[in-house]
């Protein structure tokens, strides 16, 4: 325990250099007797200050009350019970303030800006800007204004937004997750039970996303000892990098100021994805794979490698970028198989509809699944995986009653807010149906407050993988459903690594229906 005296000494010294720092004059001991605690006094007479939240110590803030990092999702739910509709916390001296109420998450998601501002990944920007030679910019994730504007131009229009790309690439998706159905298969118990079906589940979208982005399988859905041991470690590189951008923005700042143990692992597998990407990307040079005549059998990574105007270390950053946010994918089919488990009378409609489509459908069919993406919208809007979506205000705003200036940081609780009944009625019980229309057709604005279920981001900065992920998800739950009767054998539990994940192991019965 630390001596109360130490921590009131604290308070003291590092009021007086919080005093001094903001009015630029020393603080003299008669100030602080006769006027009282003047860092207080500061905060009272500047309006963003006043909005309710944890104490905030100088140089910490609010990061010595912060929960588990594995439950940050539930600790942002209790600040809301306990402090209302808006909050600030502080992230070292940087004021960071959550919304929960819906008419301001629309407010400020709905700000039209040509260039939206979200706050980067810390720990990314620091380790490229460390890098010239590897990195020109920050990345499509984490770079800002009009260079954000040039990357997201030359690198999405062609490759993940392209709608011929994805149809393109759609029968060897079905492959892919045949493949998957017999791995599941293969790892089934006696009783039908694959356990640790989240370890798989992670392979199987990385191996999706490997065939469409760089243009070549990685066998990661083969039996163990058949897959190259780069791959391997290309996967597991994937694997570790979101819980780490949780630890650095979420835990102390030491690696900002020295290579701390969490700075270490960052770069460690940094460098492991960056090599493999590039000695992939030498191979595809060498083979002539970009000199292919089918264009529409390009991979994303050949179509990049061609881009005019773009330095060759942005298109490296850009594949990289690509390969590692397409894995969140598996926390979101996870969630949506919980779901599908606990309610057996969506399960029955899915395979309902699914009986109605080919063995193989094509990504026309797809836009006919009409229960099934409602039922994927559905456990977007309760367990979304970006369970909140962060912003850099451009203008002034009235948030809940307090004047926020442009340039201050906004997370926008979406998870939290869609699943309130003032909301969405019964906001707690997954329905479907209130996703499709009178005729029977999914309609993602059907709902009233359906603005607020916005699991890819929204606007300008929407997820590139956005279509990818949807037509992947499709494919997967009705092959998935159409093949087996799905029983968690436990229930579901999240937990936060940067991103909503299930806690594992996850276990779950698949018994064949014929």
């Amino acid at each position: 325990m630390v001596p109360v005296t130490v921590i009131l000494i604290y308070i003291v010294v590092a009021s007086f250099l919080v005093y001094t720092f903001r009015n630029k004059k020393p603080l003299k001991w008669s100030d602080f007797f006769l006027n009282g605690f003047p860092m207080l006094k500061v905060i009272k007479n500047d309006n963003i200050y006043c909005i309710p939240g944890p104490m905030r110590l100088p140089f910490i803030g609010t990061k010595w009350q912060q929960t588990k990092m594995n439950k940050l999702h539930e600790y942002y739910a209790d600040l809301n019970k306990t402090y209302g509709n808006i909050v600030m916390e502080m992230n070292g001296n940087i004021p960071v303030i959550s919304l929960f109420k819906r008419e301001d998450i629309e407010k400020v998601l709905q700000f039209n800006s040509a260039y939206p501002f979200r706050p980067p990944t810390e720990i990314v920007s620091f380790y490229r800007q460390k890098h010239p030679d590897r990195y020109s910019s920050l990345g499509l994730v984490n770079e800002q204004g009009p260079q954000w504007a040039k990357l997201r131009s030359k690198l999405t229009p062609k490759t993940l937004e392209s709608k011929r790309m994805l149809s393109t690439f759609c029968p060897e998706l079905n492959e892919i997750c045949d493949e998957f159905i017999n791995l599941i298969k293969q790892r089934r118990s006696a009783d039908n039970i694959v356990e640790n079906f989240d370890d798989i589940m992670k392979m199987m979208s990385l191996e999706a996303s490997s065939s469409l982005i760089l243009g070549r399988r990685m066998g990661y859905l083969q039996e163990s000892g058949e897959t190259n041991e780069s791959y391997i470690e290309l996967g597991n590189a994937a694997k570790n990098i979101f819980t780490i951008f949780r630890d650095a923005f979420y835990g102390n700042c030491l690696w900002k100021y020295f290579p701390s143990r969490i700075y270490k692992e960052y770069a460690e597998n940094e460098e492991k994805i960056y090599n493999i990407i590039l000695d992939i990307i030498k191979n595809t040079i060498q083979n002539n794979e970009f000199m292919a005549q089918d264009k529409d059998n390009e991979s994303i990574l050949v179509k990049i490698l061609k881009t005019d105007g773009l330095d060759i270390r942005d298109k490296i950053s850009g594949v990289i970028d690509f390969l590692t946010a397409t894995q969140v994918l598996s926390h979101t089919v996870i969630f949506l198989l919980s779901f599908i488990s606990s309610n057996p009378e969506v399960q029955e409609k899915i395979f309902q509809e699914s009986s109605t489509l080919s063995d193989n459908p094509s990504l026309d069919e797809l836009n006919k699944a009409h229960y099934t993406r409602a039922a994927i919208q559905e456990s977007f809007r309760i367990s979304p995986s970006a369970f909140a979506v962060a912003r850099i205000v451009e203008q002034d705003f009235n948030l809940s009653g307090y004047h926020v200036e442009a340039g201050n940081i906004v997370l926008c609780h979406n998870m939290i807010a869609c699943n309130k009944e003032e909301n969405f009625e019964n906001a707690k019980e997954f329905i479907p149906e209130r996703w499709l229309n009178e005729n029977g057709e999914m309609n993602p604005n059907q709902p009233k407050n359906s603005s607020i279920v916005v699991p890819f981001g929204c606007g300008r900065r929407t997820c590139p993988g956005k279509k990818l992920s949807e037509m992947e998800l499709v494919i997967l739950v009705i092959k998935l459903v159409r093949e087996f009767k799905i029983e968690f054998t436990t229930p579901c539990e999240q937990q936060f690594e940067f991103v909503l994940a299930p806690r594992g192991p996850i276990n779950i019965k698949f018994e064949n229906r014929v």
